[in-house]
């Protein structure tokens, strides 16, 4: 298996803000902030990645399927995850953590319900279980590692990265990419 074939990453930039946003399908994904709306410890706290704002976010939190591998950026910061998906996307106002609503959790983002009754505008939540979870403090970033600014980028031609996140993780994409991997 080529892994760097099966991997790839959507990335966007929030026209409010120029922040960049990472997401990916099939066997990768990343994640981004965005205010009270969405923080990568919230996500790493309680499984999950979301992706909301309009049709064009929905439409990439809901290509992700179950098993696949998602690999998590924070802009600005580095690599901070690696997680499978364990369930498909949902609007944040149906997704629950154990019997507990995603909007009377105690979040970092407690705005992540935001316009729960706009399923075009609304926070789509991806249930994630990390195999490698990091704090924004720990991310991993050097010079030369991926990073892109396109709409959607492939990590075909980027075995730099993929290895790098290997050596400092002792995680192996190949592993992983099996769906019992990890």
């Amino acid at each position: 298996m080529n892994v760097a074939e099966d991997y790839y990453v959507y990335c966007y930039i929030d026209p409010r803000n120029y922040q960049e946003f990472y997401y990916g399908k099939g066997k990768g994904i990343n994640v981004g902030e965005f205010e009270l709306h969405r923080a990568w410890e919230d996500c790493r706290a309680h499984g999950f990645l979301s992706a909301g704002f309009g049709l064009r976010y929905k439409a990439q939190a809901l290509q992700l399927q179950k098993d696949d591998l998602a690999v998590a950026y924070l802009s600005g910061q580095g690599y901070v995850g690696i997680g499978r998906v364990t369930a498909e996307a949902v609007p944040a106002r149906d997704f629950r953590i154990g019997r507990t609503p995603l909007a009377k959790m105690k979040l970092t983002a407690p705005k992540i319900c935001h316009d729960s009754d706009d399923l075009e505008k609304c926070e789509y939540v991806v249930r994630v279980r990390w195999l490698v979870g990091k704090k924004r403090e720990e991310a991993l970033w050097k010079r030369g590692l991926f990073r892109a600014r396109q709409t959607r980028v492939s990590l075909e031609n980027q075995p730099k990265t993929l290895r790098y996140l290997e050596a400092e993780w002792g995680k192996k994409f190949e592993v992983l990419l099996e769906k019992d991997g990890g």
